[in-house]
């Protein structure tokens, strides 16, 4: 293949992340090869398309040239990497046009440069060296045990900078949402991207209310652990357990993946209640609709059979906002856990097991 796209080629191409998983989350669009077009309108189209959606600069092409009879494919880890081979323009060039990330030059112990690209967020001071295309095109590899220095993926959900005191959900304050949402709200924003409208919110606390109760064989298992086994190992089998009644979840199908996230929303949140029960001997108690996500996590944990358990909304409150405030864990080790577990197609409660055993 020419360094750059000759100017009488046929070209076509398609986002290299379009059929990923048959993920309909990856922005999948267009989901299938462009109309076959000269260099120079391929390059105005794809153009367009990182101007619309700055995330589109960052994702990988595939482009299909036909070049007098002979038709092959290539693959670029970027738009502008592609745009480049297109235009037959240096990479510094192309970036400046399409407001794509800073570059940075790496010297090569042979002296050959490597242009590298430089990621910067929406958020924060950080910058990313985007090294996904290092050994492909050099040959090397990078060193870094423990990700001291190494982001493993792009993520819109959640902002923190401890020293200032900063944590966004979605762009949100969460010190905002604790005041002037509820947890199931942040939760709904954390899935979706958005605040639930009133009837979005109405039919979300009902889905998630739906999820609660728990599987009696699942139940059943805490009859197996002493009072002295720890919570957190008790959350790893009964959540582990989960994925042996739940087990006809398809990973690459996203409405199953959604609804493996209401259903470990609704029911943790049980499952830890129980956990506490067992530890102190006293016997379960059933979720309640007429009680809010918050109220049932009280209800579960401190009322018995033996008297009407009132709920105290000063403590309801307080729950509320703990839930909120524990929604997301960012890029820790247990959601690192989880993706590792995750990349290997595992069932989804399997892996958020594993999650919590890193805990």
């Amino acid at each position: 293949m020419a360094e750059y796209c000759p100017a009488h080629a046929t070209v076509s191409w398609m986002w290299g992340d379009a059929s990923l998983m048959g993920h309909k989350l990856a922005k999948a669009n267009p989901l299938r090869w462009s109309n076959v077009k000269s260099p120079e309108e391929t390059a105005g189209e794809l153009e367009k398309e990182v101007k619309k959606d700055k995330y589109n600069g960052n994702r990988p092409v595939l482009v299909k040239v036909k070049v007098d009879d002979e038709t092959s494919e290539k693959r670029f880890s970027d738009a502008p990497l592609t745009l480049s081979w297109l235009k037959g323009q240096p990479m510094e060039q192309v970036a400046e046009k399409v407001d794509a990330p800073l570059v940075a030059r790496l010297i090569l112990p042979d002296g050959k440069e490597h242009l590298i690209k430089v990621l910067v967020p929406e958020a924060g001071d950080d910058r990313f060296l985007d090294i996904r295309d290092l050994h492909a095109k050099t040959g090397f590899f990078t060193f870094d045990p423990g990700f001291t220095c190494t982001g493993s993926c792009m993520s819109a959900i959640t902002f923190i900078d401890g020293p200032k005191g900063i944590c966004l959900y979605r762009g949100y304050p969460v010190q905002d949402l604790c005041k002037k949402a509820s947890a199931l709200e942040a939760a709904y924003l954390l899935l979706n991207g958005n605040l639930p409208t009133p009837e979005q919110l109405k039919v979300f606390t009902k889905e998630i209310k739906g999820h609660m109760l728990i599987h009696e064989k699942i139940r059943a298992m805490y009859q197996n652990f002493t009072i002295a086994a720890h919570p957190m190992a008790i959350m790893v089998a009964v959540i582990g357990g989960l994925s042996s009644i739940f087990s006809e979840l398809d990973c690459m199908d996203p409405d199953h993946r959604m609804l493996a996230c209401k259903r470990l929303v609704a029911k943790v949140p049980v499952l830890a209640a129980l956990a506490y029960k067992t530890s102190i001997g006293q016997p379960f108690m059933y979720p309640r609709a007429d009680l809010s996500f918050a109220e049932n996590f009280l209800y579960l944990m401190f009322a018995t059979p033996l008297e009407e358990y009132q709920v105290n909304p000063i403590h309801a409150k307080a729950i509320d906002a703990f839930m909120t405030l524990h929604m997301d864990h960012e890029q820790n080790a247990s959601t690192s856990t989880v993706r590792t577990a995750g990349s290997s197609q595992a069932n989804p409660y399997a892996c958020i097991a594993a999650g919590v055993a890193s805990l």
